[in-house]
């Protein structure tokens, strides 16, 4: 859907489809969530082509700023 944002977000092994808002960041590949998620929220970052809501998956959770750590 253009213009619009989605995450997976991880509930009970389960995933479920998520719209977010975020700022809008001229020429970068990272983004600001402003809403659609909470502190402490899991979301899957890797390997969501084949994901649909409901899928089971196994999760390996990062804490965020190691994920973060390994973008820079």
């Amino acid at each position: 859907l253009q213009g619009k944002h989605f995450v997976y977000l991880v509930n009970n092994d389960k995933v479920i489809s998520t719209e977010i808002e975020v700022l809008n960041m001229a020429a970068s590949q990272y983004f600001v969530v402003t809403a659609g998620l909470q502190a402490g929220d899991t979301i899957v970052y890797e390997s969501t082509s084949a994901l649909q809501d409901s899928t089971v998956i196994k999760t390996d959770v990062q804490p965020a700023n190691k994920v973060y750590d390994g973008l820079k």
